[in-house]
């Protein structure tokens, strides 16, 4: 019994752990092809400072596993060569690096240095389908109430919930009060698939309810740094869905980095609606405040990094919302005037009211 309520809570972990780590790997040579074994190789984080060493195997070969997506710096040095140093080689999430390298002979202090900028934007390690929204993308991009799951109609194959939200209950779930007239979504439409076939991520981790797949922990933009999303021949790890979308929060660094955000909006500005005009009345008060901040950086230097975020919303709105109501004679019991309302404005005949309790044997 106790291996059979082991075996479970393990497959329970593991079906709800997605990578969230990505690798380097490559091959050393020198300038002939020939592979290079036994080259030390140094790996360092730009933006953390952690630092990994390898050393290359009888075939020329490192590897660097569990690597958090960033900015990385690569150092090979060997005896009677030149060092070689790669510059800026942005590592995604989920999406390993080959990097080969090959040695000029010469001093050791000699020093070869190659920007690797943009190298990211090619994918030789694998054939999946996936997109990724950078950091840039994430802190730049206009949202109209911060909702992070906007930022997926920027990766192929993605259609936003709200244009299909009459086929989805998650689309609809979340939308119950209209806030500042803004849908917000809980999910989105990949690869021609339901909104609620995903599997919804923050780092590793789903954050998906069952009623309706829809994720109901919203990530406040300011604590996100990259969206990865997963459409088609991705790897074991992205079970439970047939897409997966991973959102990766941001770390602190070696740097302080930080800050702060308003958006703010009311009906000073906003037009009146057409029956409020019909009626004479003003435009009903709106005020909206989407408010925070997040702060980021080093408790100890290349040791202990913190980050955290906060973010408030607040509207004050009111709603005309028009429904039929009975007049005097109906809530006096009395049905013999009451007409119906029909299509186009019109009015549908008295309808026949029958006792329920008094039932004809012959008619039913």
């Amino acid at each position: 019994m106790r291996r059979v309520l082991a075996f479970w809570f393990y497959l329970t972990m593991a079906s709800a752990q997605v990578e969230t780590t990505t690798s380097i790997t490559g091959s050393v040579a020198d300038q002939q092809g020939a592979v290079f074994p036994g080259a030390s190789v140094k790996l360092t984080n730009q933006d953390t400072g952690a630092i990994r060493e390898a050393t290359s195997n009888g075939e020329g070969v490192y590897s660097f596993r569990s690597l958090p997506a960033g900015r990385y710096t690569i150092v090979v040095s060997a005896a009677g060569f030149k060092t070689t140093t790669i510059t800026d080689r942005v590592v995604e999430t989920a999406q390993p690096a080959h990097v080969d390298i090959k040695l000029e002979v010469g001093s050791t202090s000699d020093q070869v240095t190659v920007s690797a900028v943009g190298a990211e934007l090619i994918n030789t390690a694998s054939a999946e389908l996936t997109g990724s929204v950078t950091p840039q993308l994430v802190q730049n991009i206009p949202l109209g109430r911060g909702n992070v799951f906007d930022l997926l109609q920027l990766t192929p194959g993605v259609v936003p919930q709200n244009a299909g939200q009459n086929l989805s209950f998650a689309a609809r779930s979340l939308n119950f009060v209209d806030a500042g007239n803004t849908f917000q979504s809980s999910g989105a439409f990949i690869a021609g698939n339901r909104d609620s076939s995903s599997n919804i991520s923050v780092d590793g981790s789903n954050i998906q309810i069952p009623v309706y797949g829809q994720a109901t922990q919203l990530q406040s933009r300011a604590s996100v740094n990259e969206v990865r999303v997963e459409a088609a021949n991705m790897s074991a790890e992205f079970g439970n869905g047939v897409a997966a979308v991973n959102f990766l929060t941001k770390s602190g660094s070696n740097a302080f980095h930080g800050e702060l955000f308003e958006y703010f909006r009311n009906n000073n500005l906003d037009a009146n609606s057409f029956l409020n005009n019909e009626a004479g009345r003003a435009l009903q008060p709106y005020t909206q405040n989407q408010f925070g901040g997040a702060i980021g950086g080093p408790v100890v230097r290349n040791k202990l990094l913190f980050f955290g975020n906060y973010e408030g919303f607040r509207v004050v709105q009111r709603e005309q919302q028009f429904a039929v109501v009975p007049d005097e004679n109906l809530r006096r019991g009395d049905f013999s005037q009451y007409r119906p309302p029909g299509p186009g404005g019109t009015f549908l005949p008295t309808p026949i009211i029958y006792n329920p309790y008094d039932v004809d044997s012959q008619t039913g």
